[in-house]
């Protein structure tokens, strides 16, 4: 019974550590992804500013 015990709280503990670094694997990817989508934001709004600056120069021209 007591070797029975030990697997017990082995285990327990290895359930333990296995939810926090699913928790904190979970947020690390959140954060990963939420850089991501800041940096395709600002790059789409580099690509409108841009846009925007080829069109005024074409009415410039015309």
């Amino acid at each position: 019974e007591i070797e029975l015990n030990l697997n017990e709280n082995a285990l327990s503990d290895l359930e333990e550590i296995s939810n926090k670094f699913e928790r904190h694997s979970t947020r690390a990817l959140q954060e990963a992804i939420a850089e991501c989508a800041n940096q395709t934001d600002e790059q789409s709004e580099t690509v409108i500013d841009m846009d925007d600056n080829n069109n005024n120069n074409k009415t410039d021209t015309d």
